[in-house]
């Protein structure tokens, strides 16, 4: 398939959406109580059931690649090292370096990374995808209490307490460790039906998701710190992909599980990044503006990263 083509095809619909969502919300049409139920109804819901699904049909065994665990974690413990580093540079704002580091290393892997590689890659990639996705995930909301309580920004026992708590019955993690275990013990004795109807749930997590994240593009309106949200942005969309593709190249990884990681990482800040920093009582509207902003320049620099990858050959 020619470049263009092949990106704009894997582009097309996230970016279409995107703006589908934003154009509602200035309309009225929808507006931040509608984004609220619709990410409900996909982190609950969708997500869990194309997790699952996905793990039913691809063996955890034959799908998870420790050396492109170990990049991928190696890679996230990094950036967030470095995170932390020029946020004690950068910001004076104790609240402030939480929401910045978490900006820079917390990849929207699911609800952006895996639809992309299920549309864009060969088969047998979202397996690969959805066994890398079952170590970060847990590692990115693990990371993100630590940076968001190290800056000692006040944060009380009970909004740590409280983020743990979150992190345990998070309904991804749950759903992750059920496809695992189901993957382990229950290969290939799925009934059709259960397949499909997972399928029919996990086919609302894209188009759903995306409006709702169009929606909140409207929080770029918001005041913030600018330098700040720019920064987190540039290292989130291109510094992170770039340090990924590198670490694969330099352990040998040279095939289509570097463009796996490539797409995973160069994701948006994840959503979820704004309702921890929030809750924990840390600076939400720098988290916010992270989000808003990362996400909308992602559909340029994910056609980018699919350009280079497609050139390449590793997607």
């Amino acid at each position: 398939m020619e470049t263009p083509l092949f990106v704009l095809q894997a582009i097309a619909p996230f970016g279409v959406l995107l703006a589908l969502g934003f154009f509602l919300a200035a309309r009225g049409i929808t507006d931040e109580g509608f984004a609220r139920v619709a990410n409900a109804l996909v982190f609950n819901v969708a997500l869990p059931a194309l997790i699952i699904t996905e793990f039913l049909k691809t063996p955890f065994t034959k799908a998870v690649d420790l050396p492109l665990v170990g990049v991928g974690v190696g890679v996230t413990l990094a950036i967030t090292a470095l995170g932390l580093a020029v946020s004690m540079i950068t910001t004076r704002n104790r609240e402030s370096r939480g929401p910045l580091v978490q900006g820079m290393f917390r990849a929207n892997l699911v609800v952006v990374g895996l639809p992309l590689i299920q549309r864009a890659f060969p088969e047998g990639s979202l397996g690969i995808a959805v066994a890398l996705t079952a170590f970060l995930m847990p590692l990115y909301n693990l990371l993100a209490v630590i940076v968001l309580t190290l800056p000692g920004a006040g944060v009380s026992r009970q909004a740590v307490r409280q983020a743990l708590v979150a992190l345990a019955t998070n309904p991804l993690i749950l759903a992750t460790i059920a496809g695992v275990l189901l993957s382990l013990y229950a290969p290939g004795r799925t009934p059709l039906f259960i397949l499909k109807t997972g399928e029919t749930l996990a086919s609302l997590a894209f188009p759903l998701a995306m409006i709702a994240m169009g929606v909140d593009l409207l929080r770029l309106r918001e005041r913030s710190d600018w330098g700040n949200t720019i920064l987190a942005t540039g290292v989130k969309l291109l510094v992170v992909p770039a340090a990924a593709a590198a670490a694969c190249w330099g352990f040998g990884i040279r095939d289509l599980r570097l463009g796996v990681l490539v797409v995973l990482v160069a994701s948006p800040t994840a959503v979820a990044s704004y309702a921890m920093a929030r809750g924990m009582g840390q600076d939400g509207r720098l988290a916010a503006s992270i989000v808003a902003l990362s996400t909308l320049a992602s559909v340029a620099t994910l056609a980018v990263w699919m350009t280079w990858l497609h050139l390449r050959g590793l997607a």
